[in-house]
């Protein structure tokens, strides 16, 4: 069992469903977590139901950074924010993702760009992001796309939503070329449908 006492965490869009989630797990496993959520009241609200919640365990701390995942200049403050508050970045957890349903005939120009600025962009530049401070570091780390079963299998109304997905797991495999030599992990992973996990 892999032991997360005192790796640092960055997850985005993780004020609710698989990133809270997983933000919970990994502090409960004594992670240090920055968790990352557009909505301010909706971090700030799992930040502190994963506060009550390991309170008084053996448990990593959990602090809030809201704010745009697809904004490259956020992306580089969340990283040193995480430097600042636990000293380093161990794991990179790009999980943000949005999708606006439309066929090809009925999707915008402005709907098009806000999936791929979040759900590509974002995760491209975090994982460049962090992955500059791992080698600084000299240890290695782990980054982690969130990809989808719509990466792989056609649904309506998703094809800009389902292209993006499938993206991530084309960029994973790219970037093993540029991360192993730094004992750098990345894996993108593919979750079906799933249940709405909220905090509280």
């Amino acid at each position: 069992m892999t032991d997360f006492t005192q790796q640092t965490t960055l997850i985005t869009g993780a004020g609710t469903g698989i990133g809270f989630a997983i933000a919970r797990a990994l502090t409960r496993q004594g992670a240090n977590v920055l968790l990352n959520d557009y909505d301010e009241k909706l971090a700030l609200k799992a930040v502190d139901t994963i506060r009550q919640e390991t309170q008084g365990i053996n448990s990593g701390q959990c602090e809030a950074f809201p704010g745009d995942a697809s904004d490259v200049t956020f992306i580089q403050q969340m990283v040193q924010k995480a430097v600042d508050l636990f000293g380093s970045v161990d794991i990179a957890i790009a999980n943000a993702g949005i999708t606006i349903f439309g066929d090809i005939f009925t999707t915008t120009p402005d709907a098009f760009q806000k999936i791929v600025d979040l759900n590509l962009r974002g995760s491209f530049f975090l994982a460049q992001a962090a992955a500059r401070q791992m080698r600084e570091q000299g240890r290695g780390g782990s980054v982690l796309f969130m990809s989808s079963v719509v990466g792989h299998q056609a649904h309506p109304g998703l094809p800009v939503y389902s292209m993006t997905k499938a993206g991530l797991e084309m960029l994973a495999k790219q970037l093993v070329i540029d991360f192993s030599p730094l004992g750098i992990t990345v894996n993108a992973i593919a979750p079906g449908y799933t249940y709405r996990t909220n905090p509280g």
